[in-house]
């Protein structure tokens, strides 16, 4: 059965992925990937081709990913998958994060763009709340368009206050528009913001208090977004 090894070893390269054992994470999906191409699955292996990218940006090999992201969104848009859970959005949105990664931070604004538009004609209040964030958080590295970011960020954070707390992690919406005011010297609501972020993520701290709100904050968005 073909296919349930495809399967079999794409799981496998999660696992290696999950494990921190990038090289044979990236062996693992590209084993999946010729299986997956040999039977002519283009949705799978389009899944396939965006793992390995998720592997090759995990260890900054930035060309590789970005080559992954295309194969993975092209695929994708072929088959019409522009929402839901395997979408050429979601290849956008990593292809926005390499850009951001390797300086090109226009390009990234285009990539969150279109998935925003796409995100919009669906009505897909959890992927425009997430890309506007984005946005946001993109933006706020420009002080010419801290308004933008806030604006952005500000109507992102309506419609995660309509969705599952969980799924929204509202708590990032907050720091983001926490930075935002910072930058704009705004320090009252700065601190607002913050301490917003900290009651939205202290059912999800575990035991760590409070007090680590801001430096989890900070942690994600370097990771998530290079250099904010």
């Amino acid at each position: 059965d073909t296919r349930a090894v495809a399967v079999s070893k794409g799981q496998l390269g999660t696992l290696a992925y999950l494990q921190g054992e990038l090289a044979e994470a990236a062996e693992r999906y590209q084993e999946a990937l010729a299986l997956f191409q040999r039977i002519n699955e283009p949705v799978m292996e389009a899944v396939a081709w965006h793992q390995l990218g998720m592997v090759y940006q995990e260890a900054k090999q930035w060309e590789a990913a970005e080559q992954a992201y295309r194969q993975a969104a092209q695929l994708k848009e072929e088959q019409g998958l522009l929402g839901g859970s395997v979408s050429a959005g979601n290849s956008w949105q990593q292809l926005a994060q390499v850009c951001v990664y390797t300086g090109r931070k226009e390009e990234a604004e285009q990539w969150y763009n279109k998935d925003l538009a796409v995100c919009r004609a669906a009505d897909d209040r959890p992927g425009i709340a997430g890309t506007l964030s984005n946005l946001a958080n993109l933006l706020a590295n420009d002080p010419a368009r801290l308004d933008e970011a806030r604006s952005l960020a500000e109507e992102g954070l309506a419609i995660d206050l309509t969705l599952d707390p969980a799924a929204a992690e509202i708590w990032k919406t907050y720091t983001i528009l926490a930075r935002i005011a910072d930058q704009q010297g705004d320090e009252s609501r700065a601190a607002e913001y913050r301490s917003k972020a900290e009651q939205a993520f202290a059912p999800y701290a575990g035991g760590d208090g409070h007090g680590s709100i801001v430096a989890k904050a900070g942690r994600w968005l370097r990771r998530v977004f290079g250099g904010a």
